[in-house]
């Protein structure tokens, strides 16, 4: 379902904060019954945008935002989900001390004539919502107890109970496995059916290829494009996005010029993630890790770096066995780790980026107890040149950072321990196509510089073009790996999915 005239309308958007123009004379415009993707780096003006539709934000004067056919103004958040528009953000506002019912119906609760909560008819409302989002949850089940995945999705339903005209995705999928974004996906396409607006934003290419239908580009705070979905190449898009050409994305692929074994692990388990586990990595090698969401990836770098600790197996380095039974000890013994959550396990978002860029190394430039303030600020600046970090001072907030330049700060952070052995648990989820690409050229010098780096990566795009070889997972095995002229997206699947074991066993 679409219609041509549009149902969200806004124009001559702008938001100035003291001096800085966060958005500057933006403009949207979605149908109902379509999903309209919002492209653009961190920082181009679209949380901006996405925030003032909800009401978090008020505009400059001169602004006009229309909700079919009529101009409306939103006072604050709980006025703009009155009038229709709700958003699921990225990061979680679930209270995990409350159930699942009381969290999605937060502030709407039905109420007995009493004025007290009417408990019977929540737990209905509730499950009428997560019967409606496929969701196969109790109610009344503590919502912090639940993974994150779920969690996510109940930021859904939270949404659907303002019973949204016009509802907003911001990087939705970012926690979630196949089986939950194919979910999510299903749920969209009802809303679509519903004639509701969609408004989805997100960095993954792959997945709007699967629901979009039409596009608008930001760039700089600066409205830049629309279009329909299909109508524009990934070539027009990446130059919309970026300012510059696709092929300029990507680096030219590292060549390992050593046949010396840096890192050799044997036999590595852990009991209920991934069974024994035997690899010889190249010093200066980029080992790509792939694999469905979910088969021991992420569990194999986490006991590597000691988060996990190992039942079984040792770990070599440059010919001597290393204790990488906590990260501390590894750390030590020269591995280190980006943790595929930076929110939670890469950062303290309240403290300074210098702060947070120093973690790591505080043992080493404390020798007697004693920091040195001029050695850490002359660290940070080093890092902040390196990675390209935009940040007003060194002594801002985490949090107040886009979410590239808290990754650069994660790996900055990684980069001051000078570990010959790098692991990348998904260094790129969640961030602009700018900021990936100045992350890819860091891969490849620290590859250069002899690093041995094992990437682990949801983008397929990612490990194709950087790895030298590619090992991929299922149920908890390495299935195969892959040597670099066999590195192609067919192959990682039929390994992945097991599809030349089950072919074998259909020839015999």
């Amino acid at each position: 379902m679409s219609n041509t005239v549009p149902f969200l309308e806004c124009y001559n958007v702008s938001k100035t904060f003291g001096v800085v123009k966060a958005l500057n004379n933006a403009q949207l415009s979605c149908n109902a019954g379509e999903v309209h993707c919002i492209l653009g780096e961190n920082g181009a003006g679209k949380s901006t945008l996405i925030k003032i539709l909800c009401g978090v934000y008020e505009p400059d004067p001169g602004a006009v935002i229309k909700l079919d056919g009529q101009e409306v103004k939103f006072d604050s958040p709980i006025d703009a989900a009155a009038k229709g528009v709700a958003a699921v953000f990225q990061e979680l506002s679930i209270i995990p001390g409350l159930s699942v019912a009381d969290n999605i119906y937060l502030g709407l609760e039905p109420k007995k004539k009493n004025g007290q909560i009417n408990y019977k008819q929540l737990h209905k409302d509730t499950q009428e919502i997560l019967d409606y989002v496929g969701l196969d949850l109790d109610p009344q089940e503590r919502a912090g107890d639940l993974p994150v995945s779920k969690r996510q999705l109940i930021e859904v339903c939270k949404a659907l109970a303002k019973k949204p005209k016009v509802l907003i995705f911001d990087e939705p999928t970012s926690s979630l496995s196949k089986e939950e974004v194919d979910l999510l996906f299903k749920l969209i396409f009802k809303l679509k059916e519903e004639g509701r607006v969609l408004i989805y934003i997100s960095h993954r290419m792959s997945e709007l290829a699967q629901i979009a239908d039409a596009g608008s580009v930001f760039r700089d705070s600066h409205y830049i494009a629309s279009f329909r979905w299909g109508e524009a190449s990934n070539e027009q898009l990446i130059n919309w996005i970026v300012g510059r050409k696709m092929s300029d994305i990507y680096p030219e692929r590292h060549k390992v010029t050593s046949d010396e074994i840096a890192l050799d692990i044997r036999g590595l388990e852990r009991v209920g993630s991934f069974y024994p586990t035997s690899i010889k990595i190249r010093k200066g090698e980029i080992l790509g890790i792939a694999g469905l969401q979910g088969h021991g990836q992420i569990p194999f770098l986490n006991t590597i770096f000691g988060i996990t600790p190992a039942d079984a197996g040792e770990v070599y380095l440059n010919g001597q066995k290393i204790d990488v039974s906590k990260p501390s000890k590894s750390i030590r013994n020269g591995v280190a780790l980006v943790p595929d959550d930076r929110k939670n396990d890469g950062l303290m978002l309240k403290r300074s980026v210098k702060e947070n860029m120093m973690l790591m190394t505080l043992d080493t430039r404390s020798p007697k107890g004693l920091l040195s303030n001029a050695k850490e600020k002359e660290d940070y600046m080093r890092m902040k040149e390196v990675m390209n970090i935009k940040a007003a001072t060194m002594d801002i907030e985490a949090d107040a950072l886009s979410g590239g330049n808290q990754q650069k700060i994660v790996i900055g952070k990684i980069l001051l321990t000078d570990a010959p052995v790098i692991l990348l648990a998904d260094p790129t989820k969640g961030i602009d196509i700018g900021a990936k690409s100045e992350i890819y050229k860091t891969i490849n010098d620290l590859a250069d510089a002899g690093k041995t780096v094992l990437l682990y990566s949801t983008e397929m795009e990612e490990l194709i073009a950087l790895s030298n070889r590619v090992a991929v997972f299922r149920a908890g095995r390495i299935e195969g790996v892959l040597e670099e002229k066999d590195i192609n997206e067919a192959e990682i699947i039929k390994l992945s999915m097991g599809m030349e074991e089950e072919g074998g066993a259909e020839d015999e």
